[in-house]
């Protein structure tokens, strides 16, 4: 989640509302837009949501998957993900 300052100073558009459930149990609605993420030269697109005024900024794990990485929780560092690609069973369609 990107605070209002932050994507609407990098230029991000909304391209559809999403439905979110808090930890707390309620729901809220936030645009979603898309931005280009770089850490560690790493470059990925990954979705982001358009946070409104009072929202604090998140850096969830969708996006950290979009760039191979994952966070150590012990370490507290970023590290590569494992990266796994997997067929379709016979039969099986798989829809856009």
């Amino acid at each position: 989640m990107l605070p209002p300052e932050v994507w609407q100073g990098l230029g991000l558009t909304p391209v559809r509302r999403v439905r979110f459930s808090l930890a707390d149990g309620s729901i809220i609605e936030r645009d979603v837009g898309n931005c280009f993420f770089r850490y560690a030269g790493i470059l990925a697109p990954c979705p982001v949501v358009l946070g409104e005024p009072g929202d604090a900024a998140l850096l969830g794990t969708l996006s950290l998957e979009a760039m191979g990485l994952v966070l150590d929780p012990f370490a507290r560092q970023l590290r590569p993900a494992h990266l796994r690609l997997g067929a379709l069973a016979p039969g099986m369609v798989a829809s856009v």
